[in-house]
């Protein structure tokens, strides 16, 4: 048996995607008064 590829999903470890709609979620509420539970937010999308 020979392999011919790997594969791998690392976009969750390589990339921040759910800090960065938490930061940018408290900076919207912030400058517009907007509430959300932004990290709610993040795990449900």
């Amino acid at each position: 048996m020979q392999i011919e590829a790997l594969a791998f999903d690392v976009f969750g470890a390589v990339v921040d995607w759910r800090g960065s709609i938490v930061r940018e979620g408290e900076a919207l509420t912030e400058r517009s008064g907007v509430k959300v539970d932004w990290k709610q937010f993040a795990d449900a999308w």
